[in-house]
């Protein structure tokens, strides 16, 4: 049961259904299937070694469609990401964690299309490409980001070297206007980083023909991005960050979530000292500190955005305001 908080009536919100898996682990990541029109009401968790997907039928029931278990018991995943099969369309549902490996999992057939390796500590994030799903970021605790081709099973890209984070890398997030491919990341040391890709288009397209499965594909090493800076300040890991249009939000441990512009005429070639921003709006969070890892979502337009909390409930906030808020609406959970 819960109860809705709200400024109006535009922002009240029901609860409709809600399902508690069997199993005693904790859930670390939610997605829904917003790449099919079809699907949009299949979701999947992920916890300990095990993936689970759903589906919101009739009557707000939900079902279980799939379960999937990791042969390794000591497997924890902590991140669920959806793509599909560039010719087929067929989902696929990425899940990574402890181990550091991408698996790909196909829900039409139920079967593992592949488990990729190549990182050397575990993976905290996964950032499919909005345009071309088989193409993939992760972020991983070794300090890297690796961009996947799903499709030929292989690394095109690594981000790695002087410029790259210098401890593990919490978050990313694609950002494409035609040719223009950005990334941006952060992590643990206190760093928002973006990635300009636009010059390594012609891999990326090259790597869809790759057919020698005996030879490694020429991966290429970026060693620089185009625009780092400590948007939280130096002491505080930034643990979420998502574009907004060509606006940046990010938030940290401080119960503080910064929407804000970079200059990346201000940065200088080789992306190691901190460029310029300029803070646009400050959301006001309450009990989100001293949280590890604590996400938060946008919707569709990026107009919304939800956040929990460390006492259960989920916070909304409306990104149209223009000027620094506190939240908009509460969803508090009634414990029975």
């Amino acid at each position: 049961m819960e109860e809705v908080e709200s400024q109006d009536d535009t922002w009240e919100y029901k609860n409709l259904a809600w399902y508690q898996e069997q199993q005693t682990h904790s859930l670390f990541c939610v997605r829904f299937n917003h790449l099919d029109p079809h699907l949009s009401n299949v979701f999947a968790t992920v916890g300990a070694a095990r993936a689970t997907v759903y589906r919101c039928g009739p009557g707000n029931i939900v079902h279980i469609l799939q379960a999937f278990k990791d042969q390794h018991e000591d497997e924890e995943y902590y991140v669920c990401e959806w793509s599909q099969h560039p010719a087929t369309k067929e989902p696929w549902l990425l899940v990574a964690g402890k181990h550091g490996v991408l698996n790909v999992v196909n829900c039409m057939s139920g079967q593992l299309e592949a488990s990729l390796c190549g990182h050397g500590s575990a993976i905290n994030d996964i950032a499919v490409h909005p345009f071309h799903p088989h193409i993939v970021a992760t972020a991983s605790k070794d300090h890297t980001i690796r961009v996947w081709n799903l499709h030929v099973g292989r690394p095109v890209l690594i981000c790695q070297g002087d410029g790259s984070h210098v401890n593990e890398i919490l978050s990313l997030d694609w950002r494409v206007v035609g040719k223009e491919w950005t990334l941006v990341s952060a992590g643990m040391d206190s760093c928002v980083k973006i990635w300009d890709f636009s010059p390594h288009l012609p891999l990326i397209t090259d790597s869809e023909d790759w057919t020698d499965p005996e030879a490694a594909y020429p991966v290429r090493l970026v060693t620089f991005p185009i625009f780092t800076a400590q948007v939280h300040g130096g002491l505080q890991y930034v643990d979420c960050v998502r574009w907004v249009g060509d606006l940046v939000l990010s938030k940290s441990v401080d119960n503080k979530a910064l929407l804000w512009r970079a200059d990346l005429a201000s940065h200088n070639p080789r992306g190691i000292e901190d460029g310029r921003f300029t803070v646009v709006q400050t959301l006001k969070l309450e009990v989100c500190d001293r949280v590890w890892w604590l996400r938060f979502g946008l919707d569709g337009r990026c107009a919304r955005l939800a956040i929990g909390t460390r006492k259960g409930n989920t916070l909304l906030y409306d990104l149209e305001g223009g000027v620094d808020e506190g939240a908009v609406a509460k969803i508090v959970t009634v414990q029975e």
